[in-house]
C-alpha cells in the first residue's frame, strides 16, 4: 500500500503513513473531514487517495465528520476510477 496526499504540494509524490500523518494531525488538530478512497494499483500495492477538507482544523473530535459513529474526520468515499477524477485534478495516471 501506499498513500498520495491531494494538498500541501504532495501531489503526485507516493508517500508513508507517518508523512501524511504528519501533515494531517498538528499541534493536537486535525481536518473536520479528510476524503479517503482506493485510487488504483500501482507496482503491486493498492493506492489510497487522501484530501483533508479545506475547513479549519480542530481538536475537539466531536467537531469532526464521525459518520459513521467511530470514523473520526475520516470520510470512505470509496473506489475512484481514473475516468472520473480526472477531471479533478491533472495528476499522472496510476496503473
Amino acid at each position: 500500500m501506499y498513500l498520495g496526499l491531494e494538498a500541501f504540494g504532495q501531489q503526485g509524490k507516493d508517500l508513508s503513513l507517518d508523512e501524511v500523518l504528519s501533515f494531517l494531525y498538528r499541534d493536537g488538530t486535525f481536518p473536520r473531514i479528510v476524503d479517503i478512497a482506493v485510487r488504483g494499483i500501482k507496482d503491486g500495492r493498492t493506492f489510497i487517495w487522501v484530501r483533508p477538507s479545506g475547513h479549519t482544523y480542530v481538536s475537539d473530535f466531536a467537531q469532526a465528520w464521525n459518520t459513521p459513529v467511530g470514523m473520526g474526520p475520516f470520510k470512505s468515499i470509496g473506489l475512484m476510477l481514473y475516468e472520473l477524477t480526472q477531471r479533478y485534478n491533472g495528476h499522472k495516471r496510476y496503473k
